[in-house]
């Protein structure tokens, strides 16, 4: 079992990172909801799944499109391997 600190300063250290790491969450939490509420305009004004805008908003964000499109190809290459979809009809 773990050391669990009792001094005075240790648990005053602790309670202190604690108390910032709550803020933080607070702060993910207050902006998952903005990004939510945001979602559902998209959504409604342009009849576009908000899963959809997600998807395109994080590809935005981490700007790895190139990265995505290899990942799918690969997936669609296995997938087509495995099911036969996605493959040319030979004559």
């Amino acid at each position: 079992m773990s050391k669990i600190p009792n001094s005075p300063e240790d648990t005053k250290a602790i309670r202190q990172a604690l108390d910032q790491i709550s803020e933080e969450m607070t702060t993910i939490q207050t902006s998952k909801t903005q990004i939510n509420e945001i979602l559902k305009a998209l959504e409604d004004k342009y009849k576009v799944p908000k899963k959809t805008f997600r998807k395109v908003s994080n590809l935005y964000f981490k700007q790895n499109v190139l990265e995505f499109e290899n990942e799918t190809s690969e997936v669609k290459e296995l997938y087509g391997a495995i099911s036969g979809v996605y493959k040319t009809p030979t004559t």
